[in-house]
């Protein structure tokens, strides 16, 4: 890929495919040092980090498994961290990849696939199938945190009740609901794609998925915008922010009258230490996904007002800012739980 290093000239395509869409990044940054920075981000920085935290992420299902998967906090975090990995998988998505940076393009700048039929079916199948996969994680993300907060919520507001409330049973069930839930929608968003494709040689057939335009599409990108964007951020966000907080002050208070009546603490029905690592877990989840959400809203607000360069490196910062939520799962399990870090000295045998 020579022209990693080079600007990118726009190269005019042949009339039969003027209406295909251009890689807008690669049209539009035709500055030699933009163009390398996006290169290496999106094709080795990004995809080194979804590497290394689907490692990390194998490592954490290990650690729960090991501590018991009957406890409902232990299957909660599970299930987030099974969400975090499938979208992880979407941040090594070559197919993406080879769609900006293939090598060999008759014109660079088309957004698509340019080889033969069959290849370009397998990166066009490929990419499809990983988009999904990221997508119903990402969605599932950000539902589990939520059910987090509930969980420690009812822990502390509610600890006579709490086991027969909270079951395994019913958290699992819960969690399960919480991935099977959004598949309805999200294969409704996917049933749009239809596949392009065009012959620019004998050999050489260019292939590009678009969203098909129809009432009922239009009907949910209006549903998509206004609805399901705001429950998955704002809502959710807010939620568990005077969640958390409500959480983090009963624990205080608790545990100040636990030091007054020591007997107490065998009587409780949860734990310090677990209730520490899951508010940890969705305060880095509020913070990750608060950046996100801010970022999102000033490439909305810089659009056209700037340069282009900034609010495309805006626009597509977020995919390097969830990784870091998606792979922080270990860590958060090492710094705030020693049980959960002794579990993983005995899995590396240190």
């Amino acid at each position: 890929m020579n022209n990693a290093t080079q600007p990118v000239k726009a190269v005019s395509p042949p009339p039969c495919v003027a209406l295909f869409v251009v890689c807008q990044g690669i049209v539009h940054l035709d500055n030699a040092l933009h163009y390398t920075i996006f290169y290496i981000l999106l094709c080795y920085v990004r995809p080194a980090m979804c590497f290394l935290g689907f490692i990390a992420n194998s490592m954490s299902l290990a650690i729960l498994k090991r501590n018991g998967l009957y406890k409902q906090s232990n299957i909660l975090l599970f299930g987030l961290v099974i969400a975090d990995s499938a979208y992880l998988v979407s941040g090594m998505n070559f197919a993406m990849i080879i769609s900006y940076f293939g090598p060999n393009k008759l014109y660079p700048t088309l957004c698509g696939y340019q080889y033969e039929e069959v290849f370009d079916y397998f990166l066009q199948i490929s990419n499809i199938l990983i988009n999904f996969i990221g997508t119903w994680g990402h969605f599932a993300s950000t539902t589990i945190p939520v059910l987090i907060t509930l969980e420690r919520l009812l822990a502390l507001f509610k600890p006579i009740n709490f086991k027969a409330l909270v079951t395994a049973n019913k958290t699992a069930a819960l969690v399960i609901c919480s991935f099977v839930v959004w598949l309805p929608w999200i294969f409704l968003t996917f049933s749009s794609t239809v596949i392009y494709k065009v012959k620019l040689t004998p050999t050489v057939t260019f292939m590009l998925t678009l969203a098909q335009k129809s009432a009922l599409i239009s009907y949910v990108s209006v549903i998509d915008k206004y609805f399901i964007r705001n429950l998955v951020s704002f809502t959710t966000l807010a939620f568990i922010t005077f969640g958390c907080g409500a959480i983090w002050m009963k624990m205080k208070l608790t545990l100040k009258q636990r030091r007054k009546i020591a007997s107490s603490r065998s009587n409780s029905s949860w734990s310090p230490r677990t209730t520490r690592t899951l508010v940890l877990t969705c305060f880095v989840f509020l913070l990750v996904h608060g950046m996100a959400s801010l970022t999102a809203n000033l490439s909305l607000f810089y659009a056209g007002r700037c340069a282009y360069s900034l609010h495309f490196f805006l626009n597509e910062s977020g995919r390097f800012i969830y990784p870091i939520n998606a792979s922080s799962s270990l860590f958060i399990y090492v710094l705030s739980n020693k049980k959960l870090y002794q579990n993983l000295k005995m899995i590396l045998r240190i």
